[in-house]
């Protein structure tokens, strides 16, 4: 039997997760039930794929906002510090 040509069934935990993908948690987890997949195992996946997704989203965000920081910091002009404005004080004469 030549199993390098035979195509592999992917997992029911792959199929959820495309469907999630697709459609969201509440038809993942119907569809889950469906393949006789235990509640608990299916809000554990469903969990963990949408804090992945959430930390997904922060990198992405944190990672744009320190671009733009640092393209602001290089294109600022630099400047010599300002000196002092000479103070001029008035002598009274008596």
């Amino acid at each position: 039997m030549n199993t390098a040509n035979a195509k592999v069934k992917p997992s029911r935990k792959q199929r959820v997760h495309e469907l999630y993908n697709q459609a969201g948690a509440e038809q993942a987890f119907t569809f889950g039930r469906r393949l006789h997949l235990k509640d608990t195992t299916l809000h554990s996946w469903i969990g963990s794929w949408r804090r992945e997704a959430a930390n997904s989203k922060a990198e992405k965000v944190r990672a744009r906002t320190e671009k733009k920081r640092k393209a602001n910091v290089e294109a600022a002009p630099v400047e010599a510090p300002a000196e002092p404005a000479p103070t001029t004080t008035t002598e009274v004469q008596a």
